[in-house]
């Protein structure tokens, strides 16, 4: 192990892909979503909901002993009707399951994608945040002052503005909304981002973080990290449209459940609540079964594709929409 090895850290979100990593030697990666290949020396496990009291941390490393592209039906022909069968995915050839001690976790729960980083950093890392590479030094400095005044910022993350998907350098979840952060020269970015040159915090790093403490008072103060330990809890309400309703018996159903769950999970645990669930996405209540789901599929205003439920993460007060599409002029 070289202090230069790169490390991918992977997203997984089912328990049986850990026991095929430990048992087979072998883990998959769509091709879509690695837009930076999969060349790297070491292969990180970030567990996701499913995983219970694992969940939201790094407890497995592997090392990467090659890889081979094929599709999802080549590697898990059980489930040959899944939408993304035909899709190209890596197999990466692993080494033995290593157990990262302590489990590198992160502490706001957050939902991450693919993260590219170094064995000097995996090695030292104390939570997620320590992990990420992308940003230069400016970002880094700001982000260590910024932990020294008290406040937990957090790298890479993900913001929605007016349909549009950005990631900002840093930023700092507050109780009435979110201080995104961007180090860069010019403009760019969503626009409710506070933008700061390179020269500020290189010159002026104390006067940088006073004023994201100030923005984050005037956003109601930093959200507190959750307790190790606690689990905590939201609202998800689910709307059906005919002939679904018919079958289940509900027209709207309200679900309590885990912070940072899935669109999948919700759709299992209503599998689970109602036997005929399952049979009705499919077309229960119509001429005829069919082999996958019917229903469009929305979160709040935006339709989410079926092959994305697995990768799609709700938040406290989210709903849920599954209604026929409409058809004709």
């Amino acid at each position: 192990m070289h202090p230069e090895d790169r490390v991918l850290v992977a997203v997984m979100n089912r328990p049986q892909d850990l026991e095929i990593a430990r048992d087979q030697g072998w883990y998959r990666l769509p091709q879509a979503r690695v837009s930076r290949g999969v060349y790297s020396e070491y292969v990180a496990f970030y567990l996701t909901a499913a995983f219970q009291e694992q969940k939201w941390a790094i407890h497995y490393y592997a090392r990467n002993l090659g890889h081979e592209l094929v599709t999802r039906r080549d590697l898990l022909p059980e489930e040959s009707d899944h939408p993304r069968a035909g899709d190209p995915y890596y197999k990466l050839q692993l080494g033995p399951l290593q157990r990262r001690d302590p489990p590198i976790p992160s502490l706001r729960w957050r939902r991450i994608s693919f993260i590219h980083t170094t064995w000097d950093r995996f090695e030292a890392a104390e939570e997620v945040n320590d992990l990420f590479v992308e940003g230069d030094e400016f970002v880094d400095r700001l982000y260590h002052a910024l932990r020294e005044s008290g406040l937990s910022p957090e790298r890479q993350y993900p913001v929605r503005e007016s349909g549009v998907d950005y990631v900002v350098d840093l930023a700092i979840p507050c109780r009435n909304g979110l201080v995104a952060l961007n180090i860069a020269p010019e403009a760019g970015g969503p626009v409710q981002t506070l933008r700061l040159a390179p020269q500020q915090v290189e010159t002026d790093a104390e006067g940088c973080v006073a004023a994201i403490c100030a923005e984050a008072d005037r956003q109601g103060g930093a959200l507190p990290l959750p307790q190790i330990g606690e689990k905590k809890r939201m609202k998800v309400t689910v709307k059906l449209g005919a002939p679904l309703s018919r079958v289940i018996g509900e027209t709207k159903v309200i679900l309590s459940v885990e912070e940072g769950v899935s669109v999948e999970e919700v759709l299992r645990q209503l599998g689970e609540r109602y036997s005929e669930f399952d049979d009705g996405l499919r077309g229960k209540g119509l001429q005829s079964l069919h082999a996958h789901p019917l229903y469009s599929l929305f979160v709040n205003s935006r339709p989410v594709s079926w092959k994305d439920v697995a990768i799609t993460l709700l938040h406290d007060g989210d709903r849920v929409y599954l209604f026929l599409p409409v058809v004709g002029g």
